[in-house]
């Protein structure tokens, strides 16, 4: 009578060992997923984060030189057409590695210029504002993981 027992409560212990360690492993999963998706969501702001750093520069450019002849370019301009092209490379770059989209393909279009009239074009900036809005919303951060609601007020937990 005592080994039943015995069994019996070996079993109950075995159950319920397996129950604690199905749990733990649904929590490592969900764990493993959200921290799988805070990564991918923080390539998407690295991306996003370059991009408006080209949006400035080429804005900036803009503002610079909006009035000047494209055909005669001054060694300051010059040198900041160059730096502006760096950005966008370093911008490219990144986004090189990501997969196709329409987000990815809009950054391409707007950062395919070369000459110096390119860069003046307001045309290029609305194209690259366009990229940026696609990339802004890839890279979207969750309420939750700021602790406020849709409309961005704090959740109070009691």
């Amino acid at each position: 009578m005592l080994g039943v027992i015995l069994a019996f409560a070996a079993l109950v212990i075995a159950v319920w060992t397996l129950k604690v360690t199905l749990d733990s492993l649904k929590v490592t999963k969900e764990s493993i997923e959200r921290a799988r998706m805070d990564w991918a969501k923080q390539k998407w702001f690295d991306l996003y984060f370059k991009a408006d750093q080209a949006y400035n520069a080429l804005e900036e450019y803009q503002a610079l030189y909006q009035s000047c002849n494209p055909a005669i370019c001054s060694p300051q301009q010059e040198k900041d057409h160059n730096r502006l092209m760096d950005i966008f490379r370093e911008a490219c770059t990144m986004a090189a590695v990501f997969p196709k989209n329409q987000a990815i393909d809009t950054l391409f279009k707007s950062v395919n210029f070369t000459t110096v009239t390119d860069a003046l074009s307001k045309d290029r900036l609305k194209i690259l504002s366009d990229a940026l809005e696609l990339l802004r919303q890839k890279a979207f951060i969750n309420a939750d993981v700021l602790n406020v609601d849709a409309e961005g007020d704090p959740i109070i937990k009691s």
